[in-house]
């Protein structure tokens, strides 16, 4: 997987958005951290033309994952992603760390689930729609899946609290899903 990490390659708003997540970051609790996040997400897409050379390359490659930041004292990890038509991530969970998802273009839906372990099956509990310009938290442990809508792909942000590489997390099997929403 590849990295961009020079900030000021990536363009202003870019750089604005990373600068405000570090200087929250350090005094916030994780709910407050994710919320910035969240907030600061959704403005870096107001204030981001396509023209953006990180936008840019997401539209023209349309890679399926791309690092766009790690930071080397928080640890988090700021990733973009093509989604392709017909794409869709089978639930996972984030372990004991929250994620942010964001539509830059295009829209997406979020799944969260809740695991029945007497009959082993994931109960779907919301379904979340995301367009262009929209960010949503998923908290420590919500179980979550995406899937494409817009016919034509869309450029989402993924916000990780920490590296997913180094901490325990769950991941199922769409044959583990019952469709049937909780009341």
């Amino acid at each position: 997987m590849e990295r961009l990490t020079d900030l000021q390659s990536m363009g202003r708003a870019f750089a604005r958005y990373i600068l405000d997540i570090r200087q929250g970051w350090a005094a916030a609790s994780p709910e407050v951290r994710a919320k910035l996040v969240r907030d600061r997400m959704e403005d870096l897409f107001r204030e981001t033309p396509a023209t953006d050379p990180w936008i840019q390359r997401l539209l023209t490659e349309r890679p399926a994952h791309l690092e766009l930041y790690r930071d080397p004292e928080a640890g988090f990890v700021q990733m973009a992603h093509y989604h392709s038509p017909m794409h869709a991530s089978p639930p996972h969970d984030h372990g004991e760390h929250w994620v942010v998802y964001g539509v830059y273009s295009g829209d997406i839906e979020i799944c969260t689930y809740r695991w029945l372990p007497d009959v082993k099956a994931l109960r779907t509990l919301d379904r979340h729609h995301l367009t262009s310009g929209q960010a949503r938290i998923y908290a420590a442990g919500d179980i979550h899946a995406t899937r494409q809508c817009a016919a034509q792909g869309s450029v989402v942000l993924r916000f990780l609290s920490t590296d997913l590489k180094r901490v325990p997390r769950s991941h199922y099997r769409w044959e583990d899903v019952t469709e049937e929403v909780e009341s």
